[in-house]
């Protein structure tokens, strides 16, 4: 009996996660979604469900150094999405710390006034992401100032590039 009810619970969660998905079930849906009893399932599919247009887009840090007067350094990665292989479907570690960094990177392009709004230099996701990039690689010993931006890329061949954040530049 007790089997009975375990498989009928593990059926619902299931169904409801398959509907949530498909976006049929509204605010319930949501309500659902935000206090994490329905995952949100993220597929190799290039078939977009109706949720946000860049919902399943990766996001990648990059950093660069100014070295004074005209000269820009190439900007290089600081962070990207690890590639996904079948074993992390169970167990992954590293997506813990990368994990936080990445929902840093983007709550920061999920706002459209981002990069014009002076409040966000001073925000928690801002600051932990320029330590991370100022900690994350040396620089050249003329290098003045450091910038970052978060990229986001579309598909698994040959990716669309886009820049959702980028950050002023910041002095050593």
């Amino acid at each position: 009996m007790l089997g009975a009810i375990a498989i009928a619970a593990v059926g619902a969660l299931l169904a409801a996660t398959v509907l949530r998905q498909a976006g049929r079930l509204g605010p319930r849906g949501r309500l659902l979604s935000a206090i994490a009893v329905l995952p949100q399932w993220k597929f190799f599919g290039e078939s977009r469900l109706r949720v946000r247009d860049d919902a399943y887009d990766d996001l990648h840090l990059v950093a660069r150094d100014w070295v004074g007067g005209e000269v820009i350094e190439p900007w290089r990665p600081v962070l990207s999405p690890a590639d996904r292989r079948w074993t992390h479907a169970v167990f992954n570690p590293p997506r813990r710390a990368d994990g936080m960094l990445l929902s840093f990177a983007d709550d920061l392009a999920a706002r459209p006034d981002a990069a014009a709004n002076e409040r966000v230099t001073t925000s928690l996701a801002y600051l932990v992401l320029l330590r991370h990039c100022l900690d994350a690689s040396t620089r050249s010993s003329d290098a003045k100032a450091r910038q970052f931006a978060i990229i986001r890329t579309s598909g698994r061949g040959e990716r669309v590039l886009s820049v959702a954040f980028l950050s002023r530049w910041h002095e050593w």
